[in-house]
Formats: structure tokens, C-alpha cells, sequence
């Protein structure tokens, strides 16, 4: 069994905009890693899907020194869980404006509430990796054409199938995501195989969030690789067969939402936080960190719902969301195959 503090040791946060470029960030802008031998229009399609309306990209504007223009700066992504609140990833920074679906009308930010704890320590690396990557927008307008998520507020996220949103431009597993796909809102599957338990003391001797991240592995099609080869997270139960629309995070996903299915209604259980490839998992395996076998990782938004409600006044009960047929979420979602 992996030892914890080193599964959770090298995790590396994604975010498109430049003050965030630090060591810890992965190398270039990527977003929506996909499964070879599925088509793209499969993962377009997908995210047009009415449940994720609510997602949207968060940016600020700059003016292009060369060109003098106005100029959009992109933060990542965020999702509506109320009329005039987005829920995102702390490491985000400070957005001015939210778009819902990644096009048409933009909505301007007058307020950012980040995690107290990650505001204390004011740094991306300790936000992941001790469990606060969380932060609320509060728009100056409510959003009236949108559907809004409702959080999670169960216990059983471990093994559920998941929708994974974000923005940007994408690739597949094999290459690493290097395809360098144009910017698209994309959606795609995972199951989620793992929660942190606990977490090391972090600086200033600030305790963890405990049990506030949760991950998936990127697992490859039977072509690609032996059998398990890519199945990270093996040790915890982690099936070795992909989900039909396979889905790992890279940068410009920050802050994207996790949806999970039960009962009849989709929930936002996760916020897009941080990837880690295989090799630094494990110690061996892939390199590549948006390649296959990488761990995506989440902050856990069942472990945070104190904090959105308390800030974000009356997050609503179940009800609001538009939701998919269940015969087409159980045809997503299908459970795949048992590995050997």
C-alpha cells in the first residue's frame, strides 16, 4: 500500500495566470486531458450537458503592452451554487469576472471570500496539500440563465462516478496532453478512488483539514499499455478499466467542478486542485504529468460546507438542478469491469 504522505507530497497546482508561475506549477497551459480512441466531440458534447451550465471560467482583463488592447487573462474555472455565488479553487487568485458556460454574458466578482486558513498562510503549495484550496466569488449580479450546482452533503463519494468540468485547451493520454487542442469547455468521467484520511501538520503548526481531498487515476484504454499498468491507485481498490469519457485535470481546470450522481440528482462533491504524475506517486511509471497513471486531485467540498454556508448564505437544497435521464447517467456511468 502507498505510503500517504508521499501520495500526497508532489502534487503540483494548474492555474493560467502569470503570478501564480512558480516552481510548483505544471509547464504549459493544458486542460482536458481525453482518452485516445475517443473523440473529442464525445467530452464537447458532454460539458453542453444542462447539469454543468453552472460552470464557468473565471479571468480578470489586462491591457497587451504590444497591441495596446484589452486583453483577457484567464484564472480558471469556477461553478455557480447560488445566483450570486461561485464556488472555486483558492489558488485561483482574484478573478474580476465569471462567464457561465465559458461564452456569452459575463458577471463582474465585487467580493472574494478565500478559506481563513489558506489566507493565513497565503500559499498555493500549503493550500493543496493541507486541504483548503477552497474560495467563494460573490457576484455583483446574479446570474438568471444558469442553472446553480448544489453541493455535496454526503459521506460516500469513494467509488461514485464523476463529472469533471473545467476550461481551456485540451489533449490525450497518450502524449501527455500535448495535442495543445484550442480552449473548449470539455466534461468528462472518472470514479473517484480515494480519500486522504489525514494530512501532516502543516506550517506554523496549522492542523489539516481532515478528510478534505479526495482523487482519481487517469486509467488508459486495453490498447494502450499492459493490464493495471496505469491503475495508480491499485492498492485502494482502483479499477484498471476506464470510464467511458476517461477525464484527468491540467491547467486553466482549477477551480472546475466535480458532479456526482445519486439519487436522482447531480451534486458539486469536488473543486479541481492539483495533479500528480504517476512516476511521483509510485516511484516508477509514467513521467508524464497529464499522462496516463496521474493522480487527479480534489478538495472535498462535503468537508468545506460549513464554510459556504456560513459565507455564502442560503446554498439551496436539492431541487434546483436540471438533471440528466438516469438511463443516460447509468449509461455513462457504467461501472467498469473488475481488474485481475
Amino acid at each position: 500500500m502507498l505510503v500517504q504522505s508521499k501520495l500526497i507530497r508532489r502534487i503540483k497546482i494548474f492555474v493560467a495566470f502569470p503570478l501564480f508561475c512558480t516552481a510548483m506549477l505544471a509547464a504549459e497551459a493544458q486542460a482536458g486531458i481525453m482518452l485516445d480512441g475517443v473523440s473529442e466531440s464525445q467530452y464537447l458534447a458532454f460539458a453542453s450537458q444542462p447539469q454543468f451550465a453552472g460552470s464557468g471560467s473565471v479571468f480578470s482583463e489586462a491591457i497587451d503592452q504590444q497591441t495596446q488592447q484589452v486583453i483577457r487573462v484567464s484564472h480558471g474555472s469556477g461553478t455557480l451554487i447560488a445566483p450570486d455565488w461561485v464556488l472555486t479553487a483558492g489558488h485561483v487568485g482574484i478573478p474580476s469576472f465569471f462567464q457561465p458556460g465559458g461564452t456569452g454574458p459575463t458577471y463582474a466578482i465585487s467580493q472574494r471570500i478565500a478559506h481563513p486558513v489558506f489566507v493565513a498562510n497565503g500559499d498555493s503549495a500549503f493550500a493543496i496539500n493541507f486541504g483548503f484550496d477552497v474560495a467563494l466569488l460573490h457576484l455583483s449580479t446574479p446570474v438568471t440563465s444558469s442553472p446553480y450546482a448544489n453541493i455535496y452533503r454526503g459521506s460516500n463519494e469513494v467509488n461514485l462516478g464523476a463529472a469533471i468540468t473545467g476550461f481551456g485547451v485540451g489533449g490525450f493520454g497518450a502524449d501527455g496532453g500535448a495535442a495543445g487542442l484550442p480552449q473548449a469547455s470539455r466534461a468528462g468521467t472518472n470514479r473517484i478512488d480515494y480519500i486522504f484520511p489525514s494530512l501532516p501538520i502543516g506550517p506554523n503548526g496549522v492542523t489539516q483539514a481532515f478528510n478534505s481531498l479526495f482523487a482519481t487515476d487517469f486509467d488508459s484504454p486495453t490498447s494502450i499499455g499492459t493490464p493495471g499498468q496505469y491503475n495508480t491507485l491499485a492498492s485502494f481498490g482502483s479499477d484498471a478499466a476506464p470510464s467511458p469519457l476517461e477525464y484527468q485535470l491540467a491547467n486553466q481546470d482549477s477551480g472546475g467542478g466535480v458532479y456526482v450522481f445519486e439519487n436522482g440528482n447531480w451534486f458539486l462533491a469536488g473543486i479541481n486542485s492539483g495533479v500528480q504524475s504517476q512516476n511521483d506517486t509510485l516511484g516508477t511509471g509514467n513521467t508524464q504529468l497529464f499522462g496516463y497513471g496521474a493522480l487527479g486531485v480534489y478538495t472535498r467540498v462535503s468537508s468545506f460546507q460549513s464554510f459556504i454556508d456560513i459565507n455564502a448564505l442560503s446554498v439551496p437544497e436539492p431541487g434546483s438542478f436540471v438533471l440528466l435521464s438516469v438511463i443516460a447517467t447509468v449509461a455513462i456511468f457504467a461501472r467498469r469491469r473488475t481488474s485481475t
